[in-house]
């Protein structure tokens, strides 16, 4: 991967660094419009429950893989039988 030069220029590289950069900065305001919304119409219990299931959502398939298994292919290295 490192072996040769990125395919793009390095001017479009620190473009898409920006532009990732203002999203995030966009992002953040938003975010805590939406947090407070869903304090005042649903209550703190919803965000909360509702941020654990993301995270464990989202934990499950990360361990997953980093513990070697392919999702939907088994582990790792070892053929399936047909």
């Amino acid at each position: 991967m490192l072996d040769t030069p990125p395919a793009e220029s390095e001017r479009r590289s620190w473009i898409w660094v920006a532009l990732f950069t203002l999203v995030i900065f966009i992002t953040i305001p938003a975010a805590r419009a939406l947090r407070d919304a869903i304090d005042v119409h649903a209550g703190r219990e919803v965000h909360v429950y509702a941020g654990i299931a993301l995270l464990l959502a989202l934990a499950v398939p990360a361990l997953l893989c980093w513990g070697g298994y392919r999702l939907g292919r088994g582990r790792a290295g070892v053929e399936r039988k047909a």
